[in-house]
């Protein structure tokens, strides 16, 4: 009987936050109310599982609302135009973020949806949804599974970019985010797309760079780590800062159709792992000088790798002597390529 009413006082104390937009703190009023939902709530011992894990960070709301959650599940809320942080405590139940404000005692109990870096929770017993994106200043990180990530520009602001190998949460990043198409804004958004980054350091961890991830970007010079086995269609496509060089590692397997197309690139190197060079790859260049370190199949050489025509910067016959010449360095005089002794 003491603990229903404890409960009931407990309950009759609590009042749940209906919408990120206006939170409303009302603080009990009675002292062993505030007693009791303390004790209720207290910060657990036990680690944080590997989903709490990723709930750690900043995150920001659509109406400008920051969250924050520590490791140690306290944290803080700052209200949208507001000076003053309010300190709160988390914890998840199942599929349930539970958020107390501490200073109030007042509570939110919302289920939530955690896809990739963004978190939508849904409060319980009402139809507002609140949604927030992690709040990282600099790179931005997507989770494409328990363990891996791939990375997007962010906030970045920097000419010169280095990758990290992980995330803010300690997992790998295996991947430059992929751009999509957008009618809205006539060209590719995502990734590293449009971006004005002059100079990209690409680690050893990624092991793909998305379709279009750095297309119309700026960069002049871009370091790929022995680890990328993938370079996606368009990935570095319409590069107007001139990528003049390139050396792709031998860990690349597949350069996808465009990847290279209108970069200004003079001298290529390509690794001894590339079996698949895609149409167009680097069309629309202006190569004096291309090292092949490795065997590409014909099969694998697509007939149009270097353009279509000589508008569209077509290497006369380059292609055709590599596969009678094989691994080497080929320089041209005029459309004519000739391979080094």
């Amino acid at each position: 009987m003491k603990d229903n009413k404890r409960a009931s006082a407990c309950k009759m104390g609590i009042i749940v936050l209906t919408a990120v937009i206006g939170i409303s703190i009302v603080s009990c009023a009675m002292l062993d109310t505030l007693a009791l939902v303390s004790e209720a709530m207290a910060v657990q011992d036990e680690g944080l599982s590997e989903e709490q894990r990723l709930l750690v960070g900043a995150w920001r709301s659509d109406t400008g609302h920051l969250y924050t959650l520590n490791e140690d599940r306290t944290g803080t809320i700052r209200l949208s135009g507001g000076n003053a942080d309010q300190n709160m405590r988390w914890n998840t139940f199942g599929n349930t973020l539970t958020m107390t404000i501490v200073d109030s005692m007042s509570r939110m109990d919302a289920a939530y949806t955690l896809s990739g870096d963004q978190l939508s929770w849904v409060q319980i017993g009402t139809n507002n949804q609140i949604r927030a994106t992690r709040d990282i200043p600099g790179l931005a990180f997507t989770h494409t599974g328990a363990n891996n990530c791939v990375v997007s520009i962010g906030t970045e602001t920097a000419a010169e970019i280095e990758i990290p190998a992980a995330c803010p949460q300690g997992h790998n990043v295996t991947g430059t985010a992929a751009a999509v198409w957008s009618d809205s804004a006539g060209s590719y958004v995502g990734g590293f797309a449009g971006t004005s980054i002059t100079s990209v350091i690409i680690p050893g961890s990624v092991t793909s760079i998305g379709n279009f991830s750095f297309y119309e970007s700026n960069v002049i010079t871009v370091i790929i780590g022995n680890g990328v086995t993938t370079i996606g269609e368009g990935a570095f496509q319409s590069c107007y800062g001139g990528l003049s060089s390139i050396i792709i590692p031998d860990s690349v397997t597949s350069i996808g159709r465009s990847a290279f197309s209108r970069c200004g690139l003079s001298s290529i190197t390509i690794g001894r792992g590339v079996t698949s060079i895609g149409q167009a790859a680097f069309s629309n260049n202006s190569l004096t000088s291309v090292t092949f370190l490795g065997t590409i199949p014909a099969g694998g050489f697509d007939a149009n790798a270097m353009g279509w025509s000589g508008a569209e910067g077509y290497m006369g016959d380059l292609r055709a002597k590599y596969l009678a010449g094989g691994p080497g360095t080929y320089t041209r005089s005029g459309e004519v390529w000739t391979r080094q002794r």
